[in-house]
């Protein structure tokens, strides 16, 4: 009566060649890394050599370091970059990681000028209003009826 509620444990058999699964699954493992790995990889590839075989002299790059610039020589492995008036930097060629519309550094230096016009203005407004530059870490409101003096 008792073997109705459990069964009976017996040894298992010799066990089968499954060779064909494990087969079948180191397969599928590969298409999926061809596919989500190697097949991006491989058109990123040759995406970038024809980005770096394209470049040529007055265009404007971004390397991977983030430096922006103008292209003023190209070599076969190396490329002058102009950074700035009258200051040149020789990167590698595959460095480069974007090249940017014409124009794009004249844009990028007018918001760079306003935005150091502002910040200065700003930090012109706080010095005159603070006087001090300790208090701008010791701040306390003026209704605790404390005040601060600096040296």
């Amino acid at each position: 009566m008792i073997d109705f509620f459990i069964n009976d444990a017996w040894a298992q058999g010799a066990g089968q060649g499954g060779g064909g699964s494990f087969l079948f699954m180191m397969a599928l493992f590969f298409v999926i890394f061809y596919f989500f790995l190697i097949r991006p990889q491989m058109k990123q590839a040759k995406e970038h050599k024809a980005l770096v075989g394209g470049l040529t002299k007055g265009d404007e790059v971004v390397t991977n370091g983030g430096v922006i610039g103008k292209i003023n020589q190209v070599g076969d492995n190396f490329i002058v970059l102009e950074i700035a008036k009258e200051t040149e930097v020789k990167v590698q060629k595959t460095a480069v990681s974007a090249v940017l519309p014409k124009g794009t550094l004249k844009t990028l230096g007018v918001l760079l000028i306003s935005f150091q016009l502002f910040m200065g203005c700003y930090f012109k407004f706080l010095i005159l209003k603070v006087r001090c530059w300790r208090a701008l870490f010791y701040w306390i409101p003026a209704s605790a009826g404390m005040t601060i003096s600096c040296p």
